[in-house]
């Protein structure tokens, strides 16, 4: 396979290659956090509609909310807990009733800015935790869908 090829095939499968990395992220964290006596969050950052960053977390083990660190380019500009109630996702069977959702007003940023959420106990991060590039939807009035419809809320 030429060079040339090679970096078609990356293009036409950006997508799948995000969503393969991201699914690989969450198994090595998964093999972290099993090695010690911590809990493994699942989660995910949904939405960023102007500077409202929502999603839900919810924890495999136990039935306290989890926390979240929310960082702009490695530097923390929030804590939050995810406690809101997502109806959908109670009747999914998501545990704790549905009371996992989290939502938080963030600084403006920029296409340049990298917005990360993880997990405060474990360092973790949510599925969709790290953003970069966010371009016009950074502007306000504009939401963030992002590429697979299942992490959406």
């Amino acid at each position: 396979m030429s060079l040339g090829q090679e970096q078609e095939l990356k293009t036409l499968n950006a997508a799948e290659i995000a969503f393969y990395n991201q699914a690989r992220q969450q198994l090595i964290w998964r093999g972290k956090i099993s090695d010690s006596a911590q809990v493994f969050s699942r989660g995910v950052v949904s939405r960023l509609h102007g500077q409202q960053l929502s999603g839900w977390a919810v924890y495999d083990r136990g039935d306290d909310p989890v926390r979240l660190h929310i960082s702009i380019n490695g530097e923390k500009v929030g804590e939050t807990v995810a406690f809101e109630n997502r109806p959908h996702l109670h009747l999914l069977g998501v545990r704790r009733g549905g009371f996992v959702g989290f939502s938080l007003d963030i600084p403006p940023v920029t296409a340049e800015d990298e917005i990360s959420v993880s997990v405060a106990d474990t360092g973790q991060p949510l599925a969709n935790g790290s953003l970069v590039s966010l371009g016009p939807a950074s502007k306000p009035g504009t939401a963030v869908a992002f590429a697979h419809p299942e992490c959406n809320e």
